[in-house]
């Protein structure tokens, strides 16, 4: 595991920022404390939230596309999801599509796209990443929102 700890000081504040959360509907319990911990970073910091749910993990690379495309003002978009690693090869696929799909998305539709997509060998990975404290994975993606949002912005008022 990660011995990461995100720190929120000196985080920018990113004022009426439009970020959509893509959360997927598998291992919705751990999935759900991601976007509550996502939450709570983008709503200290000044962002407006929606929240999409999608069948599987799979699915992020056309949701993304279709929100970017949909909502020109968006400016940021999360995937939240975990992976559980099993006896098939259906993991990796899905981890690699999923990947090279959304960096294909970000780049075509010039939108920031957050990875938050939680590949995990054993369920007491997905716990120990997932619980409410501050190496749940969901405070380390709001946290490179944030950051990604204010870099963009600064850029683009140059």
């Amino acid at each position: 595991m990660s011995t990461f700890v995100p720190n929120t000081t000196n985080l920018p504040k990113v004022k009426d920022a439009n970020v959509a959360i893509l959360a997927s509907s598998w291992h919705k319990k751990f999935v759900e404390s991601m976007v509550v911990a996502c939450e709570t970073v983008l709503q200290k910091q000044g962002a407006n939230i929606q929240k999409h749910v999608v069948p599987g993990t799979y699915e992020f690379p056309i949701a993304a596309q279709g929100l970017a495309t949909a909502d020109l003002e968006l400016e940021a978009i999360i995937c939240l999801s975990v992976l559980l690693k099993g006896d098939t090869q259906h993991f990796e696929m899905i981890l690699n599509a999923c990947t090279t799909g959304l960096t294909y998305v970000s780049l075509d539709l010039s939108i920031i796209i957050v990875n938050g997509i939680l590949p995990a060998n054993t369920i007491e990975e997905v716990i120990a990443r997932t619980k409410s404290n501050d190496q749940n994975k969901g405070f380390e993606v709001g946290i490179a929102t944030v950051r990604m949002i204010d870099w963009e912005r600064s850029i683009l008022e140059r």
